[in-house]
């Protein structure tokens, strides 16, 4: 008899613990959220939070990865006689030689993007750029993970380009 509540009583705290485990893990899925900046609207996760980054107008990072945005403002091309008439895919051309990258411009659905490769503090990181144009400026927006998880976060970033939208 007191084997069998024992018994009993085991399986009702394996119960128990499985229950609320499932709550937790339910509990800590990361949520949609939008994040809004000068102009910039992207849907991320709450994972994201935001950070400073002098060169950049916007900057979201999480434990994984990151997001970050440059707005450069029409004034900025025809100060230098470049027409801001030009193409998404010009423009990004523009990025990658004056940045002097190695990369190639793609279209991925309706997003103009790129991609390539850099070291910083010992570590290897793969950026995915996406470019924007809104009234008043070209957006260079970027996400980067480390490389060994580029391939997992290709699909995750390529979403979450598709929520971006600029003023």
């Amino acid at each position: 008899m007191k084997r069998s509540l024992i018994v009993k009583l085991t399986a009702v705290c394996v119960v128990i613990v499985l229950t609320m485990c499932t709550l937790a893990s339910c509990g800590s899925e990361a949520k949609e959220k939008t994040f809004e900046n000068a102009g910039l609207s992207i849907t991320l996760t709450d994972a994201f939070y935001e950070k400073e980054l002098v060169s950049q107008t916007c900057y979201y990072e999480s434990s994984s990865s990151a997001f970050v945005a440059l707005k450069e403002d029409f004034s900025l091309f025809e100060d230098a006689g470049i027409s801001t008439d030009m193409t998404l895919e010009e423009y990004a051309q523009l990025a990658i030689e004056n940045n002097q990258l190695s990369s190639e411009v793609v279209k991925e659905g309706d997003l103009v993007t790129f991609s390539y490769e850099r070291s910083s503090s010992g570590k290897d990181f793969t950026y995915f750029a996406v470019v924007k144009k809104g009234s008043d400026a070209f957006w260079l927006c970027q996400f980067f993970c480390e490389k060994k998880d580029a391939e997992k976060f290709k699909p995750q970033f390529i979403q979450w380009a598709n929520t971006i939208s600029v003023a």
